[in-house]
Parts: structure tokens; C-alpha cells; sequence
């Protein structure tokens, strides 16, 4: 079941942001990084995002048990303005590849009927195989950024609404 995110979801929402994080990014961002992730840190700025108006937040739950989760809103890049942008989609490791990822990512994209935009890590072949499968294409932009003294590539993928197919970015 989706549902909006609760300020007492915070810790579960943290707790599935770091579980998906350590196995996802297994062998792509530095492992002492990836051991080091703490769920109560991470719940206080998720506590934070929930209650922030603009930021969607959506949990999907088996029972009473968050197993995934999206956050997304207006899109921060400036080349692309009208946009919304899918901040990020996690899902525990034992919900993979079963649906809930793919519910989450529609249900935002039917609550945001604007074009949409995301950002990849370039490494992360499951997750671009995944985008690519609901009409994400890379645009072109990329940026690195540097976790733990390794530096990372990000690719922007964007999935264009019907009144916009002929959007052409600002570089």
C-alpha cells in the first residue's frame, strides 16, 4: 500500500535510505562511507523533509512495515524549469524487483504530470536500467561529486510529458 509519509516514519525511512544505500552501492561508493551510515542521523533530516510542504514523500508498506520509499517535488536544476524531479526511490533489498519500486515511481509521475527529471549515479546499472524502463532517457548533463574521497559521476535522466516532447535543455 503507498501512503504519505508521517513524521513518525522518520526513523523507518531512514532505516530503508541506509539499508538500500550499503547494498545498492556495494563496490561503488567507498565501503567505509557505507558502513559508517547511521539510520538516527539520517532520521533527523528525514523527520525534517516530511514536514517540509514542497517536498513529496511517499512510503509503500507490506503490513505495517515500510519497505520503499519516494521523495520528489519542483526540480532544483535552473535549466529546467517547469520540471518536477524525483529526489530519490529506495526500497529495502528484499522488496527488489518486485513491484514497489515501479508503484512508488508511477504514483509520483501521475501526481506530477509535468515533466519529470532524476539524477543517477552513472555506476549504478540497475537503477538506469530501471528509469530507462519507465521512459527516463539521459540528457546529456552529468556532474561528478566526491563521497568519501572517491569521486562519482551522476547522469541527469529526464521523462518528458506529452504536451512537452520537443524540450530542449539549457546547458
Amino acid at each position: 500500500m503507498i501512503r504519505e509519509a508521517k513524521k513518525t516514519d522518520a526513523f523507518e525511512i531512514a532505516d530503508v535510505h541506509v539499508s538500500t544505500w550499503r547494498h545498492s552501492y556495494r563496490g561503488i561508493m567507498p565501503q567505509t562511507y557505507l558502513d559508517a551510515l547511521c539510520s538516527e542521523t539520517r532520521s533527523k533530516s528525514w523527520g525534517s523533509r516530511i514536514e517540509d510542504p514542497n517536498t513529496y514523500i511517499k512510503v509503500y508498506t507490506v503490513g505495517d512495515v515500510i519497505c520503499g520509499f519516494i521523495a520528489g517535488g519542483v526540480c532544483r536544476d535552473e535549466n529546467l524549469a517547469g520540471f518536477d524531479e524525483i529526489y530519490a526511490v529506495y526500497v529495502l533489498p528484499g522488496n527488489q524487483r518486485n513491484g514497489v519500486g515501479l508503484a512508488l515511481t508511477m504514483a509520483f509521475l501521475d501526481e506530477h504530470p509535468n515533466s519529470c527529471s532524476l539524477w543517477v549515479l552513472a555506476d549504478n546499472i540497475s537503477a538506469v536500467k530501471f528509469y530507462r524502463s519507465v521512459g527516463f532517457h539521459p540528457d546529456g548533463h552529468t556532474k561528478k561529486i566526491t563521497i568519501d574521497g572517491k569521486e562519482l559521476e551522476e547522469h541527469r535522466y529526464i521523462r518528458l510529458s506529452p504536451n512537452n516532447r520537443e524540450h530542449k535543455t539549457r546547458r
